[in-house]
């Protein structure tokens, strides 16, 4: 096979020579990466907080059963819950799930 061309390899270092003279000298400039879109965060209003309030109890409920009583999308209520958890007043669960904190 060598006399048809082939490379005898001995080692890691003739593995990583070969691979660098077959790597193109410079890439593509359709390779680099895309600037990333910054998303503005959702905007909550204090009706949609006194809202979830509301419909929140020591009972565990589902993030996705609390968006659905609430009628807001899901994006806005994990806002609502994070300023609660933040302050204390709800506590997150396994399986998706808050409740109002028990103090």
């Amino acid at each position: 096979m060598i006399a048809q061309g082939a490379r005898l390899i001995q080692g890691v270092d003739d593995v990583i020579e070969d691979v660098i003279h077959q790597m193109p000298k410079e890439l593509p400039l359709e390779i680099q990466a895309p600037e990333p879109q910054i998303k503005k965060g959702a905007e909550v209003t204090n009706s949609q907080r006194v809202l979830v309030e509301e419909n929140l109890s020591p009972v565990l409920v589902g993030v996705d059963e609390l968006a659905r009583q609430c009628q807001i999308c899901a994006e806005e209520l994990l806002c609502i819950i994070l300023e609660l958890e933040l302050a204390g007043k709800v506590t997150r669960c396994a399986g998706n799930k808050v409740a109002l904190a028990i103090n």
